[in-house]
């Protein structure tokens, strides 16, 4: 039995305790006391905050882990690489996880290496600034669309840029180019800076102002072979650009008809049941115990793909064609179904979303 600590004990990170578990280790949960569904799950629990990287090393010391994890949470890269380097655990590096936590830094690495990704700026006031073109603005450290906005042409930046700044932990923002495109992410697997791409996922989101995420599709139904192999051609180089030599990475691109950009590149797996459920649906691959084995220093299994389709959909008023489609067609099993319903045009971030629907075809 290996001991494994955990950082983060929300819904998401479920998952990991109990594929740890399945596997035999003792897990060690580390997460704010409220909303920590997993700290019943977790053999050992402690109500320290993930931010609270020095004070959980303190712990993970005294614990004698065998590694360190995270799942599908930006908060969790800095401490969990910063913890796992300070222990000599497998992990990317200390400075891979400051960059990929941090939208700005992200973005000049990106840039720096001439590898395609918005033009941005970065801000700590909000100004009364206004655009020729269609702008997108984001905290520079938070994730699941919140505190994310559309900018108009011509429109008045002061309140969206309050908004993101206010919400970010480092009271910064970012104002980048808004990319037209398709949306999609690569889920990534590394070990010892070999890279194996898994799945590509096709993102259905509310649009603008906010462009909440209420389906994603295993594999795409809307990428051509000329953009597919763009995508694979350009993923290894963005891997490389950051540092990311371990574990999973959930690169998000978007495309248009001749070009792929890179919008964001997460050194972790991908949220939203796409990293835990739906690699595993459509190719049979066990990502969460794959990760879990880099983290204990062990070597993962080759990936070979069984071919399917997956998905997951977010319960809206918007999306109950979708859900019906999925029900009423004998080609498709539901796998999990949750009660609950919202309205797109009321939601501003991913936590406001209610039930969903997780489905293989």
């Amino acid at each position: 039995m290996k001991r494994l600590a955990i950082l983060g004990a929300s819904y998401l990170q479920e998952p990991l305790y109990r594929k740890a578990k399945e596997m035999g280790h003792f897990t060690i949960g580390f997460a704010w006391a409220e909303g920590a569904v997993c700290a019943n799950i977790a053999d050992k629990f402690y109500p320290i905050s993930i931010l609270e990287k020095d004070e959980i090393l303190k712990v993970c010391e005294q614990e004698n882990i065998d590694g360190i994890l995270s799942i599908a949470s930006d908060v969790a890269v800095n401490p969990w690489f910063y913890i796992a380097q300070k222990l000599n655990l497998p992990s990317n590096s200390i400075n891979c996880g400051e960059i990929c936590a941090d939208k700005y830094k992200m973005r000049f690495e990106l840039q720096k290496r001439n590898l395609p990704c918005p033009k941005f700026k970065l801000y700590s006031e909000p100004a009364s600034l206004t655009f020729e073109t269609r702008q997108i603005i984001k905290p520079i450290d938070r994730s699941g669309s919140a505190g994310v906005s559309v900018l108009e042409i011509g429109e008045n930046a002061f309140d969206k840029m309050k908004t993101a700044i206010d919400i970010s932990f480092a009271k910064k923002c970012i104002i980048e180019d808004f990319i037209e495109g398709n949306e999609y992410s690569v889920e990534c697997i590394s070990q010892n800076g070999v890279h194996t791409v898994l799945a590509i996922t096709e993102k259905v989101t509310t649009g603008a102002p906010h462009f909440v995420e209420t389906a994603h599709l295993q594999p795409p139904l809307n990428l051509s072979n000329q953009q597919l192999a763009k995508i694979l051609d350009l993923v290894p180089n963005l891997l490389e650009g950051l540092n990311i030599q371990e574990g999973a990475s959930h690169v998000e691109v978007k495309v248009d008809n001749s070009s792929v950009h890179c919008i964001e590149v997460g050194a972790r797996m991908g949220g939203d049941f796409i990293g835990s459920d739906l690699v595993y649906l459509s190719t049979g691959y066990d990502f969460t115990k794959n990760c879990i084995r880099i983290a204990l220093g062990e070597q993962i299994t080759p990936f070979n793909s069984n071919k399917k389709a997956s998905g997951v959909i977010f319960k809206s008023n918007q999306n109950t064609n979708r859900i019906d489609q999925v029900k009423n067609d004998s080609g498709y099993q539901v796998i999990t179904e949750t009660e609950g319903l919202f309205d797109e045009k009321l939601v501003s971030k991913s936590s406001e979303r209610a039930g969903y629907l997780i489905y293989q075809k």
